[in-house]
């Protein structure tokens, strides 16, 4: 059994003598656990080869409270499923116990949080919003390539976190903050850019932002070096293929196509929210549509393309500091 490097335990409740019998696995390397309310989680528990641990509960709780009791120095991804709505500090909660399974900050690699939505667990007041700060601990972890949050809640992020997690992240592949429900974002179409240039291995990116005002650069670039003082444009990201815009709200003032088209050259797939009433998920399909027909045009007619994109090149560098 000290061999055994893969275990998988659903509809048991772990007691205190099976929660010691896991402890004793030193070769353990992944791990599934379901767990109950009837669950034992009262003793420290060192699993210092584990690699891969998914936790699926009733509760977001249940697993904060088995991580807090989980030494796991090696671990490199995560994965958390539940079923019912966790409140605003149950989520700051179970992302703080990542820092103390998690010692080193250094092996985390993938983190995978999903609410499994059911109407029986519906409450009219949720979801709730879940501001920038909850998530700031996340930031220690600078090994991160995958991150996804889907269906917790209303994001309310801010500009400064999104630029903080473009330099926290520089490896990260796909970062994904999915709300099914209509929200507001303070998350300007600016940041949104800073982050997918900055960060040059992500290829997927969910997040909803503000596009109905023309972009403007982040308040942190560093200007020194830049020619003449004077800040730069975007660089272009050939990594990102799939970009999905949630609840994102659009205008033409922002340029959107003609920006989207320039800064990503391979983008693929933009994707939106259909809202019942809403006209966002029309005006972004036009986006995609456009983006898409610049993309190919460059493919074709570089010189044709070139004439299209460098005057809304040039517009947004004479608007710079």
């Amino acid at each position: 059994m000290q061999k055994l490097d893969v275990m998988t335990i659903r509809n048991v409740c772990l007691t205190r003598h099976s929660m010691a019998n896991i402890g004793h696995l030193r070769s353990l390397q992944v791990l599934e656990l379901t767990l109950h309310e009837s669950s034992n989680l009262d003793m420290p528990l060192e699993l210092s080869t584990l690699k891969s641990l998914t936790l699926v509960s009733d509760r977001l709780p249940l697993c904060t409270s088995f991580l807090l009791l989980a030494i796991t120095p090696q671990l490199s991804n995560i994965a958390i499923n539940y079923t019912r709505y966790a409140a605003p500090a149950e989520v700051g909660e179970f992302v703080l116990s990542l820092h103390t399974s998690c010692r080193s900050f250094a092996s985390l690699e993938d983190i995978f949080v999903r609410h499994y939505f059911l109407f029986s667990h519906l409450d009219p007041n949720l979801p709730s919003p879940l501001p920038s700060h909850l998530f700031r601990p996340l930031l220690r972890f600078r090994r991160l390539k995958t991150v996804k949050f889907i269906a917790m809640g209303k994001y309310c992020f801010d500009d400064a976190f999104i630029e903080d997690a473009a330099v926290a992240w520089p490896d990260i592949q796909e970062l994904w903050f999915t709300s099914e429900t209509t929200d507001t974002t303070m998350v300007s179409f600016g940041a949104m850019l800073s982050l997918a240039s900055q960060c040059r291995s992500l290829r997927v990116l969910h997040l909803t932002f503000d596009a109905t005002q023309r972009p403007t650069l982040s308040h942190r670039t560093d200007i020194d070096d830049a020619p003449n003082g004077k800040q730069k444009l975007w660089p272009k990201q050939p990594a990102l293929q799939t970009l999905h815009v949630g609840h994102s709200k659009v205008s033409k003032v922002a340029l959107a196509p003609f920006i989207l088209a320039m800064v990503f050259p391979n983008l693929v797939d933009i994707l939106s929210f259909e809202t019942l009433g809403g006209s966002d998920h029309v005006a972004w399909r036009q986006v995609a549509g456009a983006v898409r027909d610049l993309v190919n045009l460059r493919e074709k007619d570089p010189v044709r393309s070139a004439s299209l994109l460098n005057p809304i090149q040039c517009i947004l560098e004479c608007t710079l500091p």
